[in-house]
């Protein structure tokens, strides 16, 4: 028998009999203690929904396309997600770990369809039209824009979802939209170029997301980065507190005592120059760099006639444009030294 989630994006969501088994196994329960876009709610309060909501509402805009196997693909993609979603995989990288939620999902995968109708060939089968979910114009994008605009309250992200959802299908790894969805998916992408900006990679959001960067530099000392990845956030919270030198961080970051950006650049190899010079003046734990990176990767969405989206739509090519333009380095610093800087 299918139950009901009631979701304040989406409204009623039907979970199928054949996935509650998904939704109801610990590994995807765990979501529910993940905040879907970190630590946002230090810039917009309201942003503290988590990765369960959000995989159930690209379920449920997944069910569109009346294929079960899109469905399944749709509901587990984000299983593998660390602490922190997004936070704690660029501060992974930051410490030269190699770590892509993607990957770490395929561990879960045979544990979590053990209990359901589904088999590693049906997901395998499903990942051929992949684009579907993680693709550019996927359901995991369209849901995270309606969700994310709603928490945030920056209201560019909501759109028309189910008239894409109608004009789009995967073929040969490639979005194919019809040329009547030009529009609706330019729409679509301008959502997406200001979520970016005012959202996702606000300039304090950044410098935040240096300090855990931080922050997971201390923790590493003492905790396996295998371990880190599988805990939720508050397990992750517990940890930075009971870390001596990660604590320091984290209670700078949850009071909102957050270092200050005292220098913007574009050349990195500069930015990291500076970052020296500040860290050899007033100490490692008192400065951090950070990048203000491309959002939109290139773009894989082709018309019917043959024709790439990026060549068909100036507006689409000029966002894209505009993203490149917006990218830099920083330096910031703890707030208590803004003086001995000024002089």
């Amino acid at each position: 028998m299918s139950k009901f989630a009631r979701d304040p994006v989406h409204g009623e969501i039907e979970i199928l009999d054949e996935f509650l088994p998904i939704v109801d196994h610990p590994t995807f329960q765990r979501l529910r203690g993940i905040w879907q876009v970190g630590l946002a709610h230090l810039v917009y309060p309201g942003a503290t929904h988590t990765r369960f909501s959000h995989c159930l509402g690209s379920f449920h805009i997944a069910k569109k396309f009346d294929d079960p196997l899109i469905m399944l693909y749709a509901l587990i993609h984000d299983v593998g997600h660390p602490p922190l979603s997004h936070v704690v995989e660029s501060a992974l990288h930051t410490a030269g770990i190699d770590f892509d939620h993607d990957s770490q999902s395929n561990k879960y995968i045979r544990d979590i369809l053990s209990g359901t109708s589904f088999s590693l060939r049906d997901l395998k089968r499903a990942m051929k039209k992949g684009t579907l979910v993680h693709g550019d114009l996927g359901v995991d994008r369209m849901d995270y824009l309606l969700r994310d605009s709603y928490y945030t309250g920056v209201t560019a992200g909501i759109l028309h979802w189910s008239r894409l959802v109608r004009l789009i299908r995967a073929e040969n790894n490639k979005t194919v939209i019809h040329p009547k969805s030009v529009e609706s998916v330019e729409q679509f992408f301008i959502a997406r170029f200001i979520m970016g900006s005012a959202v996702y990679l606000h300039k304090t959001n950044l410098i935040i997301g240096a300090m855990v960067a931080k922050a997971i530099e201390k923790l590493l000392q003492t905790h396996n980065h295998k371990d880190i990845v599988t805990m939720d956030d508050h397990g992750l919270i517990a940890a930075f507190r009971e870390n001596t030198e990660s604590k320091k961080i984290w209670e700078k970051i949850a009071s909102r005592d957050l270092f200050k950006r005292v220098g913007v650049f574009e050349n990195h190899e500069y930015a990291e120059s500076e970052c020296d010079r500040l860290v050899s003046k007033f100490g490692e734990d008192n400065v951090v760099i950070g990048r203000r990176k491309a959002w939109y990767k290139p773009i894989n969405v082709v018309l019917e006639t043959g024709e790439n989206l990026v060549d068909v739509s100036p507006l689409v090519n000029s966002l894209v444009d505009a993203d490149k333009r917006k990218q830099y380095s920083f330096v910031a610093i703890d707030k208590k030294f803004l003086k001995d800087i000024k002089k």
